[in-house]
């Protein structure tokens, strides 16, 4: 049986390591059972333990025994709390695990036993079966149907093949604006393939499934991107017609609602909307992750800088609405939009407004 060890053995110590959800991390009764005689000592340690423990052997005396004894059936149950995982055997607790940042208990796709066990019945409640297209659950992560006139907003959402988590907190979260469901606003993840196969053949389910997909043809890669912002605007313009377009990333928290409400009171006439940057230079650095040499300009926050001056040298006008309110290095209260969110931030931030009606950070 696994245990939350962390460093050399110490009981006093491991049993004073915070608890999750109320429960301890490790029921110290199963921990190690020695039993120390005289030259014939009999030496009992469970199963997977680390070696730090095994060395113990006559030291360490903790009374109980195991809960799972080889041969002998036994019930095991793994549940999740509002902070980690739990598992009890024969209605025991045994052991209790925080969530990590990448493995929250509403991204679980599928749940594997394996080992020396003989599995006599498995029973699964609340996870998603990729068989089962008709739960209720999937159908209200699905792309609504888009009605047949001009929708109010397209929101074009830059993503990569293997961000499925990612995408799942979105549908979770912000996607389930009324407006979004109702049609009025829709979001679309914009995405390139990859070079694994596997990758592609699971985005491609992945598409069939919830409809909120748009294919680019190319592999991904980052310097790529300004192809997606190309690809966003000819799709609210020609295949999806919007009154209004935006671009975000996967990582980022939007309140539509919000959004939606900026909108309709600025001047619509040649609207740019958003956070903006009138003092931003490109960066010359080769070693940093946004460089652009001299002669080329194709990342995309600057090819779109770019795009806006050629369109006002032709005698356009542009009306900017700049709102301090998008924050692109993370989240700050009152925020309309937050970046750098994980998939367990944006949970969070969502609960929040749902329970609070107020745009609180999470961390």
């Amino acid at each position: 049986m696994w245990m939350p060890f962390s460093g050399g053995y110490d009981k006093t110590k491991f049993l004073l390591i915070s608890p999750v959800d109320a429960l301890v991390r490790c029921n110290q009764q199963v921990s190690v059972n020695t039993i120390q005689g005289s030259s014939n000592t009999t030496q009992n340690v469970s199963a997977n333990q680390p070696e730090d423990e095994k060395r113990l052997k006559g030291r360490a005396h903790f009374s109980g025994s195991t809960a799972i004894v080889e041969g002998e059936p036994f019930t095991a149950t793994l549940w999740a709390g509002a902070e980690g995982f739990h598992l009890t055997v024969n209605g025991r607790h045994e052991t209790s695990f925080a969530y990590r940042e990448r493995l929250e208990p509403w991204s679980v796709a599928e749940v594997k036993v394996s080992g020396d066990l003989e599995l006599l019945s498995i029973l699964a409640n609340g996870l998603p079966v990729s068989e089962d297209v008709d739960m209720a659950s999937v159908e209200l992560l699905k792309a609504p149907p888009v009605p047949k006139k001009r929708i109010f907003l397209l929101v074009g959402v830059f993503s990569t093949g293997n961000n499925f988590k990612r995408r799942m907190a979105l549908r979770r979260t912000w996607m389930q604006y009324e407006s979004v469901r109702s049609g009025e606003v829709a979001v679309r993840f914009f995405t390139g393939l990859h070079k694994n196969e596997q990758v592609n053949m699971e985005l491609w389910r992945e598409a069939q499934l919830y409809g909120d997909i748009q294919f680019m043809p190319f592999v991904d890669y980052y310097t790529l991107i300004t192809l997606k912002t190309v690809a966003i605007c000819m799709f609210g313009t020609k295949i999806m017609p919007a009154k209004y377009i935006m671009k975000t990333d996967d990582d980022a928290f939007v309140r539509i609602d919000e959004v939606i409400s900026s909108l309709k009171k600025a001047n619509p006439h040649g609207l740019l909307y958003g956070l903006m940057s009138f003092q931003s230079s490109p960066h010359r650095d080769k070693d940093s992750k946004w460089f652009i040499s001299p002669k080329l300009f194709r990342l995309e926050d600057v090819a779109m800088g770019i795009w806006i001056q050629q369109y006002k040298d032709s005698g356009q006008q542009v009306n900017y609405a700049n709102d301090e309110r998008f924050y692109n290095e993370g989240c700050d209260s009152d925020y309309v939009l937050a970046h750098y969110q994980s998939p367990r931030l944006m949970m969070c931030l969502w609960e929040k407004l749902q329970k609070e009606s107020q745009a609180v950070c999470c961390e």
